[in-house]
């Protein structure tokens, strides 16, 4: 998400807003350069998108990188109970 455009971003955040309303799983590759433990970005977007999922209430699952040393593919959910089980596999292979 980060090379989004501003619509792009809109929706999205748009969508995150009403997880917080609802019960929602949120899952997918949004590309944002996040410590998730420490709270920690590396740009702008991703400070962004980091203060919006602290400040809405929203729970990120994945602590463990899915791709390289970092976390790219996020579970995100409205409830932190929603998940239990959820763990990184395997890299699919092309």
């Amino acid at each position: 998400m980060p090379d989004a455009t501003e619509e792009s971003y809109h929706g999205m955040y748009k969508s995150l807003e009403r997880a917080n309303k609802e019960t929602a799983l949120i899952m997918g590759d949004f590309n944002y350069y996040i410590d998730w433990e420490n709270s920690e970005e590396e740009k702008e977007p991703d400070r962004i998108f980091l203060d919006f999922i602290e400040t809405s209430f929203v729970q990120q699952h994945f602590m463990e990188p899915t791709r390289g040393k970092n976390i790219l593919d996020l579970v995100i959910t409205s409830d932190e109970n929603m998940t239990e089980n959820a763990s990184v596999g395997e890299a699919f292979q092309h």
